[in-house]
């Protein structure tokens, strides 16, 4: 018999050896002579078979079989045990109380009265068993083994004798050993009580290192339609003997042999699993207990109401997010201004109710027939009506206050027409025209009446009941605060500086003054996360100013897995926004996963991707992690945790333990090099050499006297001062500064034979030299002289420009407008055509794409020689085009000014500029 105890890594047997004996006695009391004349002998032997009688094991059961022969039937026994009993039985089975030698007798008789007798000598062993807990595997490579001895029955002192298997013995009654190194090992223990009696001995056991184990238990959940849910149940088993025998438990009662089981569970929900393993040796490795979260993927949607009839319709059941699947049913109630025309969007016809099954987003509006404003008629004589709101027709359904005012020795006597009674002021109910009567009579006593002042608030307002005024003497008015939303009452000024609450009540007796302040509400955020935490950003643990926008970030702990939201987020994003408009709840729900789990993180703008990207990994999987930048101004810098030392690429793990890994991104930095001609400095805001990627920079250029600011060059190029820069990439910029003429002197310029510009000597200031290539493009502007000074040539006429247009205005849509541009004299300098919309915007044609009208490439130092004529546009006046007057600019400049603005004149840098006004309509 062999029983195991449950315990991990823990192995008991009892081992009781069943043992028999056979006595055979043959006596041959005579010879008989049968009725045949034969002569036969009785022949007479037994067996016994004993077995220990749980649950202590001190008592022995005894079963005796005969074995007759030769005899004349029937037969009649006589058994006695050596224990004072016996029996008459043919095959008895007999319990002794305690193990022994006994002296047993066994006798049959035949039918014609012989016997046969069979004595003997039983002996009924101790019975021992054995157990052994391996108590640990030791970090040298060693196995350390407890051994306990069980022994049921005889008389102690015992004589213990144990052998484990590697040559070592031990006497101990419950030994340690250390094993030194993996292996096999057969061992056995055996005992001798103090009388010689021995114990009933036992079987040879065996111990294998490295022991069994559960390297890994991975799920893989398939939920059905009928909400049934299949589970693949899959286990890897290192070390010991196999094969290896596996017992599963599913947490709903049922169990499984199967090495890699499939269950069906009857719905979703949390389930406990348990997996123990026994190998080919009967050692139990370590079990596994889990717990299978089985939560069905649940879509959430949204239902939206059209803001027109929101008032009008009532929705069962409210809810912020309905989940997939339920049934939502919207009922319209038109008041008796509306008639209810039908359903659009997701619902449809005419019925006042519609139920939608939530499978998507939802949207709905309805069809509602308005009656068009009613007329108000005021009629009043000694006194005046006022009206809030103050208008001649109003919405069905509005309400409007009426206050009679009567004139001075008058007062208010009545309502007639569509309003009664005395009380002033009163309200009306717009449902149809209305005409109201103010009746007055005459008064001998002077009422006084006040107004009421309220100041200019924010995050609030002020209402006075009644609304109009002025307010008789001794009146009562009320003045109700009521804050913005995300705002809250502080407190009252003026006449109502004594209130506490959102009201204030004043007794008129005279003017009055009345303010309020509002603050902005704050609002606590209650996280709740079981086996894993919530970050926030702004990070905080007190309360939210309201409005704010917070994200949470939902961070698993080792082994679990972020599933969703709960509370006022329905989401499975991670992260997710919230916003604090109210106090907020939220949980978030993870999940256990079996396997290895492998957490990553990023410090900065990057991430790290995984491949394979899982849940969970088996032991032995390797995982490739890679950071990646978020954007081109960041940049991985270094591996934390698992990852660290790795380098900077790719880091491949093992996954062998739960594994936890970052990676840290900084922002790039690029140096900024400026430089300036003579003339005048640069200025950088903020002031420095390096900056990180994506900042910008503002350079100012500050000239000095005689000098003007031209233009930036070097890595970017323009003509605004200041001029802001963005950090992408290491810059060089140089500001160009120019000698500018003054009053004292004119430009001085020399042309050559060609009528090209080869000299300008400004007053106070540099000469500037011009050189060309052999067909006559500019190449150069220097201050150094060429070998040969250019011979000067009066200029025969400078260089001018207009702007001829094919037809006069006005033009129409679908006239074909074509602009030339003539140019005439001779010199050097850049065309620039301007065009100034109706709305005085203005587009440059060249430096400027417009969509609208189609332009030839500006002429950039272009070396201009007599008349030549250019076509800037053709084009059919487009639809699209803004009617009205349009003017056409024309513009010479100096080589290289980038003039951005062409209607701009400034002396210094035009030469000629020529404008014609064009009209569309």
């Amino acid at each position: 018999m062999f029983l195991s105890k449950p315990r991990k890594r823990d192995v008991m047997s009892i081992f009781l050896n069943r043992f028999s004996a056979v006595f055979t006695r043959l006596i041959f009391l005579f010879l008989l002579l049968g009725a045949s004349g034969q002569v036969y002998a009785l022949t007479f032997s037994f067996q016994y078979d004993p077995s220990y009688v749980a649950p202590d094991y001190t008592k022995i059961s005894v079963a005796f079989v005969p074995s007759v022969s030769d005899g004349v039937a029937p037969y009649t026994y006589y058994w006695d045990f050596g224990d004072g009993n016996t029996s008459t039985e043919e095959s008895p089975t007999h319990i002794y109380n305690a193990p022994g030698v006994y002296t047993i007798l066994g006798r049959v008789t035949d039918g014609s009265g012989v016997s046969s007798t069979a004595p003997g000598s039983m002996t009924l062993p101790i019975a021992v068993t054995q157990s052994r807990q391996i108590s640990s595997q030791n970090t040298d490579g060693t196995y350390t083994v407890d051994f306990n001895s069980y022994v049921y029955g005889g008389t102690p002192p015992y004589t213990y004798t144990w052998n484990f298997g590697d040559g070592s013995i031990s006497h101990d009654a419950n030994p340690t050993h250390i094993y030194s190194s993996p292996g096999t090992y057969h061992f056995d223990m055996n005992i001798v009580d103090s009388t010689g009696l021995a114990g009933s001995g036992t079987r040879t056991s065996t111990l294998v290192f490295p022991l069994p184990a559960i390297s890994n238990v991975s799920l893989e959940p398939t939920y059905n339609a009928d909400g049934t849910v299949d589970v693949s149940f899959s286990s890897t088993i290192v070390d010991g003997a196999p094969p290896y025998t596996y017992s599963w438990t599913f947490g709903d009662g049922s169990v499984s042999g199967e090495a890699n089981p499939v269950h069906r569970y009857s719905s979703g929900g949390t389930y406990e699993y348990t997996l123990n393993i026994t190998d080919s040796a009967d050692i139990n490795g370590f079990g596994i207990i889990g717990t299978a979260v089985l939560i069905p993927p649940i879509n959430f949607y949204l239902l939206s109401i059209d803001s027109s009839i929101t008032d009008l319709v009532t929705v069962s059941p409210v809810k912020d997010a309905y989940q997939e699947g339920e049934s939502v049913t919207l009922t319209i109630n038109p008041s008796a201004c509306y008639t209810f025309t039908g359903w659009s969007g997701d619902c449809s016809g005419t019925d006042p109710s519609c139920t939608l099954v939530m499978d998507s987003p939802k949207s709905v509006s309805a069809g509602l027939s308005i009656p068009a404003p009613y007329p108000l008629t005021r009629n009043a004589q000694n006194g005046t009506i006022i009206s809030n709101p103050q208008q001649e027709t109003y919405n069905c359904g509005s309400m409007v206050e009426l206050r009679a005012v009567p004139d001075s020795g008058y007062q208010f006597l009545r309502w007639e027409g569509d309003v009664s009674g005395s009380a002033n002021p009163t309200s009306l109910a717009m449902d149809g025209g209305k005409t109201v009567t103010a009746v007055f009579e005459t008064s001998s006593t002077s009422i006084n009446s006040y107004n009421i002042s309220l100041d200019s608030i924010s995050n609030g307002s002020l209402q006075l009941n009644p609304v109009l005024g002025p307010y008789n003497e001794g009146e009562t008015v009320t003045v109700s605060a009521t804050a913005d939303a995300c705002y809250a009452l502080s407190g009252w000024s003026g006449d109502c500086s004594s209130s506490t609450g959102d009201t204030c009540s004043l007794t008129m007796g005279g003017d009055k003054t009345v303010g309020a302040d509002f603050q902005l509400r704050s609002f606590p955020l209650q996280k709740t996360a079981v086996n894993g935490s919530i970050k926030t950003l702004p990070d905080g643990t007190g309360d939210f100013a309201c409005g704010a926008t917070v994200q949470l970030e939902a961070v698993a702990n080792p082994g679990y897995q972020f599933v969703r939201w709960e509370g006022d987020i329905f989401s499975t994003a991670n992260p997710a926004n919230l916003s604090m408009d109210a106090a907020k709840n939220v949980t978030a729900v993870f999940k256990q996963v079996s396997g290895y789990t492998l957490n990553v993180d990023a410090l900065g703008e990057g991430r790290i991707t995984l491949e394979p990207q899982k849940d969970a990994y088996t032991a032995g999987e390797r995982v490739n992690l890679t950071p990646v930048a978020n954007d081109t101004c960041s940049v991985f810098s270094a591996w934390q945790g698992d990852c660290a030392g790795s380098g900077m690429g790719t880091c491949t793990l093992t996954m062998d333990v739960n594994k936890s890994v970052t990676a840290q991104f900084t922002k790039k930095t690029f140096q900024l090099t400026t430089a300036q001609s003579d003339g005048g400095q640069v200025t950088l805001t903020p002031p420095g050499d390096s900056y990180d990627c994506g900042s910008t920079v503002e350079l100012s250029a500050t000239a000095d006297a005689q000098y003007r600011f031209a233009r930036w060059e070097g890595d970017e190029t323009s003509t605004e001062n200041p001029f802001s820069v963005t950090m992408d990439a290491n810059k060089t910029i140089n500001a160009l500064f120019l000698l500018v003429g003054t009053a004292s002197g004119a430009v001085e310029y020399i042309y050559d034979e060609l009528h090209r510009l080869v000299q300008a000597s400004y007053p106070e200031g540099p000469t500037l030299y011009y050189s060309y290539d052999e067909v006559g493009n500019l190449l150069s502007i220097s201050e150094i002289p060429p070998l040969t000074l250019p011979v000067a040539i009066p200029d025969p006429q400078p260089l001018t420009v207009k702007n001829i247009l094919n037809k006069d205005a006005p033009y129409t849509i679908g006239d074909n407008m074509i602009l030339t541009v003539n140019t005439s004299g001779h010199g050097i300098a850049d065309l620039y055509i301007g065009i100034i919309f109706p709305d005085g915007n203005v587009t440059t044609l060249g430096d400027s794409d417009n969509p609208i009208i189609q332009y030839a490439p500006k002429l950039r130092d272009a070396s201009m020689n007599g008349s030549e004529s250019f076509m800037i546009f053709n084009f059919i006046v487009d639809a699209n085009l803004p009617k009205g007057d349009y003017t056409i600019c024309s513009v010479l400049t100096e080589p290289g000014s980038l003039l951005q603005n062409a209607y701009f004149y400034n002396e210094n840098n035009w030469l000629d500029a020529h404008c014609v006004a064009v009209n569309i309509f």
